[in-house]
């Protein structure tokens, strides 16, 4: 009776996980500090989708770090990210987002105002960080807007010195 045995398939199947496991530990060390810029979409389908960053060059970057789910509120927007590359994924290099800012909101050149919706004397008022006093908020999207004090949210419309027509906004969170 001969012996089962087999072969050259077990030096495989033991040393190509090992090599593959490797050559990912050495790539996963953190690269110096760099800015990318690009329009985010989504990539694949639930439950494996996935936040993406594409280049003027076509170039597309995987986007993760802390900032990752608050990011995938301005897809379809231009931005300009910062933070760090990191190892590579399954198809496309990864990059920690430790830091951004909106360029254009879907195209129209205009650049979004981050900030904060707060309520003042039966008044809806949008507070940014770089602001010293309120914007009231106006015009038709008022209603939607009234239910969001408390939330982080993008506007894009017309601004004077004390009021701010809205047009589009988002939340952010």
């Amino acid at each position: 009776m001969k012996a089962f045995s087999l072969g050259p398939i077990v030096p495989f199947t033991v040393f190509f996980p090992l090599f593959f496991l490797s050559s990912c530990l050495g790539a996963s060390t953190l690269r110096q500090h760099q800015e990318l810029q690009g329009k985010l979409q989504e990539g694949g389908s639930a439950p494996f989708s996935s936040l993406l960053l594409v280049t003027p060059t076509q170039q597309y970057w995987e986007i993760t770090g802390p900032l990752q789910e608050e990011l995938r509120s301005f897809v379809g927007m231009e931005v300009n990210l910062q933070g760090q590359e990191s190892a590579r994924g399954v198809l496309y290099p990864r990059f920690i987002a430790t830091q951004y800012d909106i360029l254009s909101a879907g195209g129209e050149g205009k650049r979004p105002l981050l900030g904060h919706v707060e309520e003042q004397q039966g008044k809806v008022l949008f507070r940014s960080a770089d602001m010293s006093t309120p914007l009231q908020l106006t015009g038709p999207l008022l209603p939607q807007l009234h239910t969001l004090v408390g939330k982080r949210i993008w506007v894009i419309g017309e601004r004077d010195k004390e009021r701010l027509e809205v047009k589009r906004f988002g939340v952010i969170r």
